[in-house]
């Protein structure tokens, strides 16, 4: 079999830069099968910068590509870096070596750790992972599928994807990255099977620490892996690292048979909290073996909750904000996936638990728990006041609400929706999720509380900012849920305090003259989250309660104004009023309807009433009802329109419908059949132009498809001009009013360049007429016409997006 020298394969590798997806895809194939793997180990790297874009390397557009505008492509890298694809194969067969090691770039290492690292300490994470050569700085050393799952996760953080990445929207798996991280979770993380895919034949490599926190005050065993010795020369790492490594060497080798079993899915799992979730994460809340190595790196500030850091920020992205929810959701489903275990007094032996369910149980308190926490309070502290903090709220909610996804096929049949998750009923909370609110309590209690400053400035006049405070008052006036936390907060911190009770709400929340009980202390697993001194302080406190009174009260004004009737000189204003209704909202901001917004507002009014006890003001109706009607749920009822349920990609009919239909009691008025510019040629219409014009358009929208889209999703004037001039035929927050494919739903909500308009007879003859007048006035030529015509257009344009409403 041929094979190929260092030398040419990296310049073979250099070379795929300039070809196709499908091109790279299938010559690198084709190099992983020739070449040898004493000379592929030499090349890893670079293959893996070439794949992801690092290094200032353009990379493949992992992040760019989408199943719709891409789809030869996204297949066909979709299966190259698949779980099973033919790159991570060629990684198992490069840990055949265990004495392969492959250098990560220090500098790439997400802040605290780095910091940390600098300072002599070692978070445990990278305890068998770093390497020292005299006063160098250390560098660390993976196995080959560290190596690729490091580089996959540091992709989405990486300042490249972070600032010049296209905003995925609500395009979740129609875009390559999140599809590949949903396959990697699927299979290294199943839901359905009673074990995890078979490991191939390779030595067992050395296993990364598990950080792992006592649950509910009882201690857990950390797992001790081999390390290597280490060279005697002088060293940046501290004494007591040198005894923690020692430690460590004295312990098993090799981890048994159903550790073998987990150590891939534990290794992604790991990396992937360590990159997305610990850019911002406090130094002290990494476990060290190095004492005092954090003093002085950063100081403490509480002001209202927030903190300060002497290092920098790292603001994350829309995007991996959105694969974090992914990843939040689907680890729900994998520990509500594990098997019950049946124990009865009348058993002698206890049924054993498998690996696989033992590490479902485990997964989450001791590797998501604490990264996830700090993520979340730098968000909630840090993130700018605009609409989208909803997808950082979102998260957040989705944590706490471990109880919405228990059905796995629930799981499943949301991936076919391109939209975001729709609401689901409001039901009662089971005692039995009991134990993960005390086990998480600090996430019903101090995130709330940190989110109190966030509320105090919302402006809720605006839909995004009524619908996020639904949507959050919503969750907590879930039946029972308060109880719950009550009851977690007395049976942890040792409260003896009742959600009824009545205390005097005047005067400020931060009024030092306000006498407030001793702070409760929180068991060690709490604690072990939090910064050193810091003061718990319970949900339904006074501070909260005052707090939660004030934003009642904006909300209700807001209402109020909502509500108000229209002046009626604003309707009389004649050409001013009817020029002016051009640059109007067209009622829908950031995908919320802004009819629904004093129903947002009125309900979660109610919500914060009966949440905390309060007095509901006055102008809002004191009854509490059910809920508002959902938007994805029944359509408004109408006499005319066939029984149905809407969706996303339309309205779908019932069985009910479908009768109604099929026997002409009822029917859609006006049925949408697609793109349309694919309608039939209408008799005003010139047919020739028609088609010329199609065919013009339709090769811009194939070849520029992405550039595009990504055009839309800007925020800037350059987005809005986008807007004016490639809207698509339905905007995401518009309703599809009939029942349609998929396909036909996906077209209809595509950013496009249409100019079908340009074939219409009326059209064709206001032209002719305004080149007569400005030739007999001006003078103009067919070419200054022309120039006069754009200069037109683009001056339209710039009007139209200078007053066009913000949109998310």
């Amino acid at each position: 079999m041929a094979a190929f020298g260092p030398s040419s394969l990296m310049y073979q590798i250099q070379g795929l830069q300039t070809k196709t997806v499908v091109q790279k895809c299938r010559e690198t194939e084709d190099i992983l099968k020739r070449t040898s793997t004493k000379e592929l180990r030499l090349v890893f790297p670079a293959l893996l910068q070439s794949i992801f874009g690092e290094e200032g390397e353009p990379g493949w557009g992992v992040d760019k590509l989408s199943r719709s505008q891409h789809a030869y492509d996204f297949e066909d890298l979709l299966k190259f870096l698949g779980p099973e694809g033919p790159l991570l194969q060629a990684v198992y067969s490069l840990q055949a070596d265990p004495f392969t090691a492959y250098e990560f770039p220090f500098k790439n290492l997400p802040g605290p750790s780095r910091h940390l690292i600098e300072e002599g300490g070692v978070p445990v994470f990278y305890v068998n992972k770093l390497q020292t050569h005299g006063f160098s700085m250390p560098t660390v050393s993976l196995n080959a599928f560290e190596m690729y799952m490091f580089h996959f996760a540091y992709a989405l953080v990486s300042p490249a994807w972070q600032q010049g990445g296209t905003g995925w929207s609500s395009r979740m798996y129609d875009t390559l990255y999140p599809t590949l991280v949903d396959e990697y979770l699927n299979y290294f993380l199943p839901l359905d099977r009673k074990e995890l895919p078979a490991m191939p034949h390779v030595p067992s490599p050395v296993r990364s620490p598990v950080a792992q926190l006592p649950m509910s005050g009882r201690p857990v065993q950390r797992c001790a892996p081999y390390s290597p010795p280490r060279s005697q020369h002088p060293s940046l790492f501290q004494p007591s690292f040198t005894l923690a490594q020692k430690l460590h060497a004295h312990a098993s080798p090799v981890f048994d048979s159903t550790e073998a079993e987990t150590w891939r899915s534990e290794t992604m799992l790991q990396v992937f909290v360590e990159f997305w979730l610990n850019q911002n994460s406090l130094v002290t809340d990494i476990p060290t073996f190095a004492h005092g190595a954090v003093q002085s790196s950063m100081y403490f500030g509480q002001r209202a909750g927030a903190f300060n850091y002497l290092f920098e920020h790292f603001m994350p992205s829309l995007n991996q904000v959105m694969v974090v929810r992914m990843l939040v959701k689907y680890l729900h489903y994998f520990t509500n996936s594990a098997a019950t275990v049946i124990t009865s007094p009348y058993m002698y032996q206890q049924r054993v638990e498998s690996p696989l369910d033992h590490f479902k149980r485990t997964v989450v308190p001791q590797t998501v728990q604490k990264k996830l926490y700090w993520f979340l309070r730098h968000a909630f502290d840090r993130w700018p006041m605009d609409c989208y903090f909803r997808m950082v709220l979102e998260t957040w909610l989705s944590y706490v609400q471990p109880w919405r996804y228990t059905d796995v096929q629930q799981y499943y049949s949301g991936k076919k929706s391109r939209y975001h998750e729709t609401e689901t009923r409001e039901r009662r909370v089971e005692d039995k999720w009991d134990r993960f609110i005390e086990d998480n309590l600090l996430f019903y209690t101090v995130l709330f509380q940190e989110l109190l400053p966030r509320l105090h400035r919302m402006d809720f006049s605006s839909p995004q900012s009524a619908y996020m405070l639904y949507r959050l008052t919503k969750v907590y006036s879930s039946p029972h849920l308060a109880e719950l936390v009550s009851n977690a907060e007395q049976e942890v911190c040792g409260l003896g305090m009742s959600l009824n009770h009545t205390a005097e709400l005047g005067g400020s929340y931060l009024s030092a003259s306000r006498m407030q009980p001793p702070a409760p202390t929180l068991p060690p697993h709490l604690s072990d989250m939090e910064v050193a001194g810091f003061q718990y302080q319970p949900l339904f406190c006074d501070r909260t309660r005052y707090v939660m009174a004030v934003v009642m009260q904006k909300a209700a004004q807001a209402h109020a104004v909502a509500t108000a009737p229209r002046s009626v000189t604003s309707k009389a204003g004649g050409v001013f009023s009817w020029f002016w209704s051009l640059f109007e909202d067209d009622g829908n901001q950031g995908g919320v309807d802004s009819h629904r917004t004093p129903a947002h507002l009125e309900q979660a009014v109610k919500n914060i009433a009966f949440i905390f006890t309060l007095q509901v003001p006055e102008g809002i109706s004191s009854q509490r009802t059910k809920d508002i009607v959902n938007e994805s749920t029944m359509i408004e009822e109408d006499e005319t329109l066939p029984d149905c349920v809407y969706t996303p990609e339309g309205p779908k009919l019932t069985d009910r419908g479908k009768y109604q239909i099929i026997n002409n009691l009822r029917h859609f008025d006006n049925w949408q059949t697609g793109d349309p510019d694919l309608q039939p040629i209408r008799s005003f219409e010139n047919a020739t132009l028609v088609r010329v014009l199609y065919k013009v358009c339709a090769a811009v929208n194939s070849h520029f498809s992405s550039q595009i889209w990504g055009l839309y999703q800007r925020q800037d004037l350059m987005g809005r001009l986008a807007k004016v001039y490639l809207s698509p035929p339905l905007s995401p927050a518009q309703r599809i009013q009939t029942p349609v494919t998929p396909e036909t739903a996906q077209r209809l909500r595509q950013p496009r360049l249409s100019l079908r308009m340009l074939a219409s007879y009326q059209t064709i003859a206001v032209l002719v007429v305004l080149y007569l007048l400005l030739h007999a006035w001006l003078n103009t030529g067919p070419v200054s016409f022309s120039l006069l015509l754009v200069l037109g257009l683009l001056l339209y344009g710039m009007v139209c997006a200078m007053f066009m409403p913000v949109k998310c």
